[in-house]
């Protein structure tokens, strides 16, 4: 689809008549002046006040319209605009089929911003737009080009580039790309980017590639505390809840989670945690239920968890095992730890779903790979007796062993009774 094509179907054939009915009721001003006698930089210049409503009252119509005049004489900067406008509906159809064309010719004219929206649909791809009069083919996902466009940027240190290619070489797995990750990472950090310095946290703290150093983790959250970032208050309160980094401090935990809980929604659920405990906070059911559900509907694992638990045991709800089976599952799928333990036990047990042995074996192991110890004896279960998959004594012990050093005091106790079958002693759960 050509460029004029496109404009053609965001303006409808109405733009000039619009244009001119908008424009005869505002006062004459020299800017306006200008723009109409086609001075390009100019009707730029109109577009960028009447979008973000500087010296003018905000109207994102003629915003567009304007963007679109400056962008028909060959301003890159106006073609970019257009596009974003585009892109979130702002004075025009929203389309995101229509707004990858405006990028592309943006980023053709050296915009380094289009660059970075086209790496965004390109890691994606864009289905096919049918509610039009043309529909429109399906622009397919190019992950190689993605990159190459987020690696020009890196290299220009854009911290939103960095960032985003980080995210995809952690998310390969490689340990060679987790350390280039790292390095992107502290590119961005130094350009204050806040999702980054989370990120970079979170590296710190799991050892992701590089050292795990909570002291660093902790300096780089305090960073973005500083910038006002509630996300980043919530994980201070959990270092201080854990004595990570710091000397452990439920009382300073309290104070972050109680800060962030407005916008955080971990923090909304670890400060329900205290609610519902009634420890240094005065008990509070209905509160502490009414965080969890926040919590949970804004997607937060740990706080789909703690509903989860609140269905199984009939915590300020009814107790409803299948409500709880839906809540662990979504948080065990989002890699929330006690959810794939406690998930793993259902299935193993048929505790409000069908038995799946298989299932169970999958989320013991995958709890078992963030080092959950009740979860490395469960797998150790799974290992001697063949639940879920081929029976392997060797595994088994090993991972009996390894919980064992993580503190479970029932798989210590299993290996001291090496000479009992395992099956038998296991029986209990915690």
């Amino acid at each position: 689809m050509g460029f004029g094509r496109i404009i053609a179907c965001i303006c409808l054939g109405v733009a000039v008549f619009a244009l001119s009915a908008q424009e005869a009721e505002l006062p004459a001003d020299p800017l306006r002046e200008k723009a109409l006698a086609d001075d390009p930089q100019s009707q730029l210049q109109l577009a960028l006040e009447f979008f973000h409503g500087h010296n003018r009252m905000v109207n994102h119509d003629l915003a567009v319209l304007w963007f679109r005049r400056a962008a028909e004489q060959g301003v890159p900067e106006a073609l970019y605009n257009l596009g974003v406008c585009i892109q979130h509906g702002y004075g025009a159809p929203q389309s995101d089929y229509d707004a990858f064309n405006v990028f592309q010719k943006a980023a053709e004219a050296g915009i380094d911003e289009a660059k970075l929206e086209l790496a965004e649909y390109l890691l994606w791809g864009i289905k096919p737009e049918l509610n039009r009069d043309d529909p429109t083919p399906e622009i397919k996902s190019n992950p190689g080009l993605a990159v190459q466009y987020l690696t020009e940027l890196a290299e220009k240190e854009y911290p939103v580039a960095c960032r985003r290619l980080a995210e995809i070489k952690l998310a390969s797995g490689d340990p060679a790309s987790a350390v280039e990750a790292v390095t992107l990472l502290h590119k961005a950090v130094a350009k204050n980017d806040v999702p980054a310095m989370r990120m970079l946290a979170d590296c710190y703290f799991t050892g992701n590639g590089t050292p795990k150093n909570y002291q660093e983790m902790i300096y780089i959250l305090r960073r973005a505390f500083e910038l006002n970032d509630y996300e980043a208050e919530a994980r201070l309160g959990f270092m201080y809840e854990n004595g990570y980094g710091v000397p452990e401090d439920r009382k300073q935990a309290l104070e972050h989670y109680r800060n962030a809980s407005g916008e955080s929604a971990f923090a909304m659920a670890k400060y329900g945690d205290f609610l519902l405990e009634g420890d240094l906070v005065e008990f509070d059911l209905a509160k502490a239920i009414a965080l969890f559900k926040r919590s949970a509907e804004l997607e937060n694992p740990y706080g789909l968890y703690k509903l989860g638990r609140c269905y199984a045991d009939g915590i300020g709800v009814e107790a409803n095992q299948t409500g709880a089976i839906y809540y662990y599952k979504k948080a065990a799928d989002a890699g929330e730890v006690n959810a794939q333990y406690q998930l793993g036990r259902a299935l193993l047990t048929g505790a409000g779903v069908k038995p799946d042995p298989e299932g169970a074996f999958y989320y013991f192991s995958s709890a078992a790979k963030q080092n959950d110890a009740r979860a490395l004896r469960e797998l150790a279960r799974c290992y001697y007796s063949g639940i879920g998959t081929k029976a392997d004594p060797e595994a088994g012990l090993f991972c009996l062993k390894l919980a064992a050093a993580a503190g479970d005091e029932q798989a210590q106790i299993l290996l001291e009774m090496q000479e009992k079958p395992l099956e038998a002693a296991s029986g209990g759960t915690l």
